[in-house]
């Protein structure tokens, strides 16, 4: 029978229990959002908050928008990143500003056949019925609306049909 008797020095086996458990936290973060779709099935929104502890979980990252009745690259309408500043959420309220020098748009889909003329947008917010206090679990549906605030002229309101996204 071999024995061993290793001590560790003082400190270093608590920075090695605090270590590994940080690695175990960080490694299950897990991505989390939504899935929306117009009541008429011409727009999605897609919704994903921050899965980095230092930038808050609750934070939004990206809100995706596009045309619904696409399946390719070419139908992103707009996306909006938090770390841009072009995407701001409070809760389940999710702000689009739409500024030409840091949202992404689609300047092609800028016309009239597009669902939304994104030239003519201010802002797009996307309202989800979903409390923080309470999560909702992968799948659950959720409703909300979203609301087109044009630069000129009143905005638009739309429901909204949300399913609830989480990976891992």
């Amino acid at each position: 029978m071999c024995e061993t008797n290793r001590t560790f020095p003082r400190g270093e086996y608590e920075t090695s229990i605090i270590a590994l458990a940080a690695l175990i936290i960080t490694t299950t973060a897990h991505a989390d959002g939504f899935r929306c779709l117009t009541q008429d099935h011409k727009i999605k929104a897609t919704v994903y908050d921050n899965v980095q502890p230092a930038k808050g979980t609750r934070n939004g990252a990206i809100m995706i928008l596009s045309q619904a009745s696409q399946d390719s690259d070419k139908s992103t309408l707009a996306v909006f990143r938090g770390d841009n500043g072009s995407l701001t959420n409070r809760g389940p309220v999710y702000t689009g500003n739409v500024d030409m020098r840091f949202a992404e748009v689609n300047q092609a889909l800028a016309n009239d056949e597009a669902p939304i003329n994104m030239a003519d947008m201010s802002q797009i917010i996307l309202n989800i019925d979903y409390n923080m206090n309470s999560p909702v679990p992968a799948g659950e549906v959720v409703t909300g609306l979203i609301t087109f605030n044009k630069r000129s002229g009143p905005p638009s309101t739309e429901s909204v049909i949300c399913t609830r996204y989480l990976k891992n």
